[in-house]
């Protein structure tokens, strides 16, 4: 799941919001383009006009007032830091990176292989915004006006016109976005368009039909749900994903949850390859009531997949569970809490990583087991998992 644009479309799929470095950026993916300004002249401005004159007199032309959204400054970015870092022992052997955000102004990239952790602090940062992380740069918003801001490493900041939270996915391993374009009725959005980080379009157009986005689909495309079937837009048309509410989706696998007359529900496992679907069998309590309670990108599908991570609402909160897609069984691994900041799986499958009351955890699939990822992490707010650096 990639950080990504919090407050909107984009957000923390950490899915909707970090964005990565290294083997592509994880950017959010902005879906439309930022709303036109219009002008208008106030009266006053107009000089009087003869009443009694035959023909009018044009008026001058005025200038449009200048805007007050700057577009780019330089400020001091302190260079990085690397440290060693005591991992968990079950990671020794492996060759990822997991990356954070850390105090609302710090972004943090662990080395998995090397046991290293590099910081970098970022300042100015809207601290109720968790950040697009890419590849040498940021996405986040302004604390005062809300637009959205471009950071690079070497200081320099902008406000280009990528589309605003609401409206922009991030596209996992690139630096651009998909951007909704309203469509002018009522709801849904017209069209998607690929832009890159300077909001310039890119080419590649989707038809939205007038739905809403559900996330980026990771063989390609947005996602959507219309009366609870999920389907996948692309440029040359729709592809048909399942009957049923999308929980977690790769680019190989989906899963969904189905109900019958009754309101009995099942877990949906769909090979998006071969087209196979099968009901995995668990127990009705089990499959989430309301899967997209906590909006798109909270489920996600273990590469390879073996299993699916979710969020699903309880009576006092909301509680993460993992289940094993060949066996049914079934690991609640937090309840009753605030919830979980993102979940993200290791490249092949066997951890998955997670943030729990400000403490980074590591799951382990093969044992079950849950135990803090690393020692003297501090307090983060949001995780991810990226490639190792090339």
């Amino acid at each position: 799941m990639a950080i990504g644009l919090a407050a909107g479309v984009v957000g923390l799929s950490l899915g909707w919001m970090l964005g990565g470095s290294s083997g592509g950026s994880d950017e959010a993916n902005p879906q439309d383009g930022a709303p036109a300004t219009a002008s208008s002249v106030p009266e006053e401005s107009a000089e009087p006009v003869d009443e009694d004159d035959d023909a009018l007199t044009p008026l001058e032309p005025v200038a449009p007032p200048t805007t007050a959204r700057r577009t780019t400054t330089t400020s001091t970015i302190a260079p990085p830091e690397t440290e060693p870092v005591i991992l968990n022992e079950k990671l020794t052997g492996s060759d990822f990176r997991i990356v954070g955000v850390t105090r609302g102004t710090t972004t943090v990239e662990i080395d998995v292989a090397t046991s290293t952790m590099t910081t970098q602090r970022w300042p100015g940062l809207n601290q109720t915004f968790t950040p697009v992380l890419g590849d040498g740069w940021l996405v986040t918003t302004s604390s005062t006006s809300g637009a959205m801001r471009l950071i690079t490493a070497d200081g320099t900041e902008s406000s280009p016109p990528i589309g605003e939270p609401w409206n922009l996915l991030w596209v996992e391993g690139t630096d651009t976005f998909w951007r909704g374009v309203e469509s002018g009725f009522a709801g849904g959005f017209d069209r998607y368009e690929l832009v890159d980080l300077s909001g310039r379009p890119l080419g590649p157009v989707i038809d939205a039909r007038g739905t809403w986005p559900a996330g980026v689909d990771p063989a390609g495309g947005v996602l959507t749900i219309d009366q609870g079937r999920t389907y996948s837009l692309r440029e040359g048309g729709v592809e048909f994903v399942g009957p049923g509410e999308l929980l977690g989706i790769s680019a190989e696998y989906a899963v969904l949850r189905i109900c019958d007359e009754q309101l009995a529900c099942d877990l949906l496992v769909v090979d998006r390859v071969t087209g196979e679907q099968r009901p995995l069998g668990v127990e009705p309590d089990v499959a989430p009531t309301s899967p997209w309670f906590f909006g798109p990108s909270t489920g996600s599908v273990a590469p390879g997949g073996g299993a699916v991570s979710f969020l699903a609402p309880t009576e006092r909160g909301v509680r993460l569970v993992v289940i094993d897609l060949d066996t049914a069984e079934v690991y609640e691994l937090v309840a009753d809490t605030g919830g979980p900041s993102g979940f993200a799986w290791s490249p092949d499958g066997r951890f998955g990583a997670f943030v729990q009351g400000s403490t980074p955890q590591l799951f382990d699939r093969e044992t079950g087991s849950v135990e803090p990822l690393a020692e003297g992490l501090g307090a983060w707010g949001a995780i991810d998992v990226r490639p190792p650096r090339p």
